[in-house]
């Protein structure tokens, strides 16, 4: 079960967070909610919670002042339905009930838009099955064919024909299960530097970087107003975290981008996320696995470390099988710094990762397999 909170109207338009089951999730004015809307004079200081299981979503209201609405009923506790519009303060919220299994698409991702270089906007990639246990030597990498079912299955995009291709690259990608039970990717050969393999990912999604301007030594960047950017360690005061927090940045100025690897990939303090989600729900979403929430108060019960490569690997290669799960939910793929591995990088991601990479043109195997190139 899956489900995404967005905010259709009111002061935070366009937030949206994902929980799964399990997950509950307070909205309110004040620091006492997990997610603060304090622009909204009319929402209560605890406002409402959402509630996630394995068979359903609900909604209580928590005793506001102006209450939690449904087509212009007042509601305490309810069930939630895909679709769904609620009414608190001055906004309104719209909800994406998925109970498909966790690591399959969602709806929403099936609708996101991918932006290439030349800002021409081309549909997502499609909904596809999760892959298996072993990733078979040739069906996972061509487009299947199904003539007798009532409509063909959607292609898969190519990339612009200006961008390299693999033929110009030729990476071949080794996948293998980890303990966590997450697919890791390291590169067989040729040795590909960073930038060739985020190249070839930025045919698919949009990257998400977190940078430790202080560890890397690279000129400071300015956190902004325009929701593109935050320090992942919302829990300090801002000037503390513009000392110390790494900072999660989106952003289209490629040298910029080119400049940061170069000069500041292999220092433990950069990585990437490759993602349909944009900053401020997946900036939340580290936050809450760091505990590094503008409500955290006791930075010793978090994770803080996960804002940093070496800390996140390990979580994401070695951690328990929940932890690392939650943790790459809203991901299609992270990016990690990682010595030990060719081209001093590793991928990671869930059953979703093998469909991505295959998407990009990039050449596939499993561990213990000879390459096996993509259609």
């Amino acid at each position: 079960m899956r489900v995404v909170v967005e905010v259709e109207s009111g002061p935070r338009q366009g937030g949206r967070w994902l929980l799964r089951a399990g997950d509950r999730m307070s909205f309110g004015r004040t620091e006492g909610s997990d997610i603060i809307i304090a622009d909204d004079p009319v929402m209560s200081s605890r406002h409402f919670q959402v509630s996630v299981e394995a068979d359903g979503c609900r909604i209580e209201d928590l005793n506001s002042t102006n209450g939690t609405w449904i087509d212009g009923q007042r509601v305490s506790v309810v069930a939630i339905q895909d679709g769904t519009r609620i009414k608190a303060g001055n906004s309104t919220f719209v909800f994406t009930v998925d109970a498909r299994d966790a690591y399959k698409r969602t709806t929403e991702d099936a609708h996101a838009l991918v932006i290439n270089r030349t800002g021409f906007r081309e549909p997502s990639l499609p909904d596809v099955p999760t892959i298996p246990s072993e990733i078979p030597k040739s069906d996972a990498r061509k487009p299947q064919r199904h003539a007798e079912r009532p409509s063909p299955p959607p292609a898969i995009i190519k990339p612009p024909a200006a961008r390299p291709t693999k033929t110009s690259h030729g990476v071949t990608i080794e996948l293998s299960r980890v303990p966590s039970g997450l697919w890791r990717g390291v590169q067989v050969k040729p040795i590909a530097e960073p930038l060739v393999i985020l190249e070839m990912l930025t045919f698919a999604l949009k990257p998400i970087w977190v940078v430790d301007f202080s560890r890397t030594g690279l000129p400071h960047y300015a956190v902004g107003d325009d929701k593109s950017s935050g320090y992942m360690m919302a829990n300090l005061p801002p000037s503390a975290a513009a000392i110390v927090s790494p900072i999660m940045i989106q952003t289209s100025d490629d040298a910029l981008r080119t400049a940061w690897v170069n000069e500041g990939w292999g220092s433990d303090g950069m990585f990437v996320v490759m993602s349909h989600v944009d900053v401020p729900p997946m900036l939340e979403h580290f936050q809450r696995m760091m505990r590094a929430t503008t409500t955290a108060t006791n930075a010793s019960q978090g994770m803080l470390g996960l804002c940093w490569p070496s800390i996140l690997e390990a979580t994401l290669k070695d951690g328990k099988a929940k932890l690392a799960g939650e943790l790459i939910e809203p991901c299609e793929a992270i990016l990690v710094d990682s010595p030990d591995s060719l081209g001093g990088w590793a991928l990671y991601g869930d059953d979703r990762l093998a469909h991505l990479l295959s998407s990009c043109n990039v050449q596939l195997v499993t561990q213990g397999e000879s390459s096996v190139e993509n259609a």
